[in-house]
């Protein structure tokens, strides 16, 4: 059996047994970036908290971030940890949407996948991880968001081995998993969200 079959196998049994698990808890698109940027080197819970903050405050608008003063993100968000670095990612992408896109994730969405990764990744102190998570759960593009418990996980299930690597390799071994595949499969996020593979 490929790797991608296992894999396929793996994701229907946990599809099986958790059902769809509507992930990423938020509200809007605009608040799936906030807490993606939010959750990083912090447990979920307290990046909820930060979120909820903001939105208590009428802060999650990309206008209101940027124009907000430093201080007043941050002290919102001092449950999410390294608060005044977050609050300097917080107005940075928010600048960088109002400056290219007018503030609208419709038109920065519209853009193919990869030229839209690229340019993301091009923002200071934002990485894969992040822009992969709001790639997919924010943008509904097809992509993998590879981080230290997906690793973690592929080594355990034996399909990688210790020395891959994570920031680099992921790309080519999912597209050599989709290329060694002939079975049509698809990978369903939410019940709003499929992707045929």
């Amino acid at each position: 059996m490929n790797d991608r079959k296992i894999l396929m196998r793996i994701f229907n049994k946990l599809l099986s047994y958790y059902g769809p698990r509507h992930w990423w808890p938020a509200r809007t698109r605009f608040e799936i970036i906030i807490s993606a940027i939010l959750t990083q080197n912090v447990s979920w819970h307290n990046a909820k908290k930060a979120l909820n903050s903001l939105r208590h405050a009428g802060l999650l608008t990309p206008k209101k971030i940027v124009s907000a003063r430093h201080s007043v993100i941050a002290s919102r968000i001092k449950s999410s940890r390294f608060y005044n670095d977050k609050t300097k990612k917080l107005k940075t992408f928010c600048s960088y949407l109002q400056d290219n896109y007018n503030g609208s994730l419709n038109k920065m969405f519209a853009k193919d996948m990869e030229s839209l990764r690229e340019e993301l990744l091009s923002i200071k102190g934002l990485g894969r991880e992040t822009f992969d998570s709001i790639l997919l759960y924010a943008g509904k593009k097809l992509t993998f968001v590879c981080d230290a418990y997906t690793k973690r996980f592929l080594l355990r299930v034996g399909l990688i081995d210790k020395h891959f690597d994570l920031k680099n390799g992921y790309k080519h071994y999912l597209f050599d998993i989709h290329r060694r595949s002939y079975d049509k499969v698809y990978l369903q996020i939410d019940s709003n969200q499929r992707f045929d593979l």
